[in-house]
């Protein structure tokens, strides 16, 4: 931390060894991109959020976990794409703002909904009884393996079924 480089700093006058960068695993290199590029070009107007920004904390409790999800496992495109399902079958409008969303990828630049801040309760009261244990598990076991399966169950609390491929015979 640097609070403890600075202390000792100040009490020993020696210049403390600076820690070694953290190493990332590359399906989490893109994630953090994403992060970067976020907080670098986007700027959403006051009272909205996005999508993209509310998901961290779950990317964040699957990483704490040792989970890193596939780069193909967009989630926060899983979770958008259910959440306005969800909001048109429960009778609200849905035709909401939109902000230019950036991939590090050749995804480029997409435009993705912004939402106002009245619906942030309801959509976290959603995400956690509606999609983490009936949509995420069915979505997330096509990017992982048996075992990525036991650990992600553990962080989120509910069952992820591997998906388990059929190998073609060599005739």
């Amino acid at each position: 931390m640097v609070s403890e480089w600075v202390e000792q700093w100040l009490f020993t006058n020696q210049k403390p060894a600076i820690q070694e960068p953290i190493k990332l695993h590359p399906y989490q290199r893109v994630w953090y991109e994403r992060l970067r590029l976020f907080e670098e070009k986007t700027k959403l107007p006051k009272g909205r959020w996005c999508v993209f920004e509310e998901v961290g904390k779950l990317m964040r409790n699957l990483e704490s976990n040792n989970v890193s999800l596939h780069d193909r496992a967009t989630i926060d495109i899983s979770v958008g794409r259910t959440w306005c399902h969800w909001l048109k079958q429960n009778g609200y409008e849905t035709d909401f703002e939109q902000y230019i969303h950036h991939y590090p990828d050749k995804r480029g630049e997409q435009l993705a909904n912004i939402y106002p801040y009245k619906l942030l309760g309801e959509f976290h009261q959603w995400l956690e009884e509606a999609y983490i244990p009936e949509k995420f598990p069915e979505y997330v076991r096509k990017f992982v393996t048996s075992e990525e399966c036991k650990l992600i169950s553990e962080a989120i609390g509910y069952e992820i079924k591997p998906v388990f491929k059929r190998l073609k015979a060599k005739i």
